[in-house]
């Protein structure tokens, strides 16, 4: 249906003219948000002129703040655009004022976000980049194969037209003061001692 209203204009891609890239992922998830690191991180060594700014839910934005990958946050809050359509359209408007050369959606692998592809299709971005999926023609104009492999390096490989050959960068993660603590007093308190591994083996679809 979305189809029938917006225009898909193909362009040729020109990779080394991208100066200004907005990066979408507003999860509040940590450990989806923990998969998309290499991603970034590999999208700063491709680009390391470029300002790369990221569209992100402020909860987990902490997991983006490495030094020297991000330069400025757009936080998304989903129920205050509910409550407030107005603040949703302003909130368009001041994206399509940064002139952004190229959007990536590093969205969920599982599934479609319609609300992450309305992003990117109206941040005005000249070049709107995802991997290929059902619905995906009607909002991006340049799209890649979808590998069947961790999410972590499907996520990056969504950068392949930016990259001159493909290395999947690290994903480290430091936690915080608080978080720390945390997890020393609950050890603490239940006896556990050494070095403990946990797995989570996460909420969404089949993981057992």
């Amino acid at each position: 249906m979305l189809g029938l209203f917006l225009r898909n204009r193909q362009i040729p891609f020109e990779p080394k003219t991208v100066q200004r890239i907005l990066v979408i992922r507003q999860d509040e998830r940590i450990g989806n948000m923990l998969l998309t690191i290499p991603a970034i991180k590999l999208l700063r060594q491709s680009c390391p002129d470029a300002v790369i700014d990221g569209l992100v839910s402020e909860k987990f934005c902490r997991f983006w703040q490495i030094p020297g990958i991000i330069d400025h946050f757009h936080f998304v809050n989903k129920k205050s655009f509910i409550r407030n359509p107005f603040g949703y359209l302003g909130f368009l408007k001041g994206l399509r004022r940064e002139k952004y050369d190229l959007v990536i959606d590093l969205s969920s692998a599982d599934s479609i976000s319609i609300n992450s592809m309305l992003y990117t299709y109206f941040c005005g971005a000249k070049w709107r980049l995802d991997y290929i999926r059902d619905g995906s023609d009607t909002f991006l104009n340049l799209q890649v194969d979808r590998h069947d492999t961790h999410e972590i390096d499907i996520l990056a490989r969504i950068l392949e037209p930016l990259t001159d050959g493909f290395s999947l960068p690290d994903m480290p993660f430091t936690p915080s003061k608080d978080e720390t603590a945390f997890a020393d007093d609950f050890l603490a308190e239940h006896e556990i001692s050494g070095k403990p591994v946990g797995i989570n083996l996460g909420g969404r679809k089949i993981k057992r």
